[in-house]
């Protein structure tokens, strides 16, 4: 909740215009909050600050099936098997890889542990972005590690 709240526009625009998406994943559960269709929805609730009731609460009234995705901007996905989250991130990973080549550019990855040191990073050759890519980068996945890391 937190880190999505990092995402917000200074101005007060909800979100900032430059993030399209923000991911969480879990070994159970993926959700995916389109910021901007999400920032509508919390405007059009007369909602100017996003809170955690807000965040959280959208995500569970959606697995509730109180309030459609395609409403609120918020879409979860569950499963009961260990390979689900692979196969959720696996797809997030291909769909953000083929956005990217859709509009002329690349994607890049950068795998974060529960500290902040990276773990791994893909997309590009040199391990940081101080150089000029031969595409522009259009996607960016940053994953973090959660308080138990992240599994090799």
């Amino acid at each position: 909740q937190i880190s999505l709240r990092l995402c917000e526009d200074p101005n007060g625009k909800h979100f900032r215009q430059d993030v399209d998406g923000f991911h969480l994943l879990s070994p159970k559960m993926g959700i995916s909050y389109h910021l901007s269709d999400f920032g509508n929805y919390l405007w059009s609730m007369d909602e100017k600050c996003p809170t955690e009731n807000h965040i959280i609460g959208t995500a569970l009234k959606v697995l509730k099936k109180e309030v459609l995705p395609t409403t609120c901007g918020v879409k979860v996905s569950t499963w009961n098997t260990a390979e689900g989250w692979q196969r959720w991130l696996e797809d997030k990973v291909c769909e953000l890889r083929t956005g990217a080549e859709q509009r002329g550019g690349v994607s890049v990855g950068l795998i974060l542990d529960k500290d902040g040191f990276e773990v791994g990073s893909c997309g590009i050759s040199h391990p940081y972005f101080a150089h000029a890519t031969e595409k522009p980068i259009r996607e960016i996945l940053v994953a973090l590690g959660g308080p138990g890391g992240i599994d090799d």
